[in-house]
């Protein structure tokens, strides 16, 4: 069987947060003749609704407008430790930690990109996660939160704390480009720094009477999810993108690719469930990892197009990405 994707078928500080950071295409961008960057300023959100207890909620939208036809948002969603309201509140609540997202299951923040009108491919409760082992480093909203535009870019860019210094994460939009460049830079070095990348491609149970197909497509190597308890497996050494969709469908969530570069990751993981998960080590002595990230839906990008496209310009995209000129951390 030759090694392909599988054929389709036809801010105002809180002292105590619950955050979600995510990355939405919002869609076609209306013609926009230079880059821009769009911030709503926090407004009121849903209830954030956690092990029983209903959270008010706000949320700030940062859009990075390039012309290009995936429109990628910054939604940082913040509220308050229902703890301090004096409501009664579920037992198993009050026995967890606050907030709950950012430990070794689930990132506390994430970016997800979509398309206009539908759910994108990246996990919208938390794609983007820095990890030491299994403990995340990544609890709360960033310290700083920046954007700005060049002639041809438009730059969101992150900064957090952590007990050996300082995390920055800058994604990068350019004009008339559907892809997001990643950059994340560490203050520190030493062994076990991961980042994690969280996908929920193709669909979901409540959205298709199809089952769930997760698969993962690298350069040399296809994983596919499992009907049993899923397990981690080790990333092929070498290779250095993967293509993640659903093999019954992705209309409905589209399909999702990354690219790094692999002198500047020493190992990679993927897991697959419902949710996919990718896991990238820093080498020990190493402070900087850059990436390229896609949301590809379906009717834009089939799983197929999206693998070809990595396969046969992985050399141009890779020096494309060494050459990239990220904005330096900003404190």
């Amino acid at each position: 069987m030759k090694n392909r994707p599988i054929r389709r078928e036809p801010f105002t500080p809180i002292s105590y947060l619950f955050v979600s950071l995510l990355l939405l295409a919002t869609g076609m961008a209306p013609g926009a003749s230079t880059p821009a960057v769009e911030d709503s300023g926090f407004v009121k959100a849903p209830p954030i609704t956690l092990k029983g207890a209903s959270i008010a909620a706000q949320k700030r939208t940062i859009v990075l407008m390039t012309g290009a036809n995936v429109v990628y948002n910054l939604n940082v969603r913040i509220g308050e430790d229902p703890r301090k309201s004096g409501k009664e509140l579920p037992e198993p609540f009050l026995n967890s930690e606050f907030p709950r997202l950012g430990d070794s299951t689930a990132a506390s923040t994430g970016w997800s990109i979509g398309v206009q009108g539908r759910k994108g491919s990246w996990y919208s409760s938390g794609t983007f996660g820095f990890l030491q082992g299994s403990r995340s480093l990544t609890k709360g909203l960033p310290k700083s939160l920046l954007t700005g535009t060049s002639a041809n870019e438009a730059w969101v860019q992150g900064i957090w704390d952590s007990p050996d210094g300082d995390i920055t994460a800058t994604f990068v939009g350019k004009e008339d480009d559907d892809r997001l460049f990643m950059r994340v830079h560490r203050d520190f070095v030493g062994k076990n720094f991961f980042l994690r990348l969280n996908a929920l491609p193709g669909h979901v149970k409540a959205e298709s009477a199809l089952p769930e197909e997760r698969w993962v497509s690298t350069a040399s190597k296809n994983f596919q999810q499992s009907a049993g308890q899923p397990a981690e497996e080790r990333i092929p050494a070498g290779d250095n993108w993967m293509v993640i969709f659903d093999k019954n469908t992705n209309k409905y969530r589209g399909v999702c690719a990354v690219l790094f570069d692999p002198e500047e990751v020493d190992a990679g993981f993927v897991w697959l469930g419902t949710m996919v998960a990718i896991r990238l080590s820093f080498p020990e002595d190493s402070t900087d990892a850059r990436l390229i990230l896609w949301h590809m839906d379906e009717h834009y990008k089939t799983p197929e197009e999206a693998y070809d496209n990595l396969k046969d310009h992985q050399a141009q995209l890779l020096e494309e990405l060494r050459k990239m000129k990220f904005p330096a951390p900003n404190r």
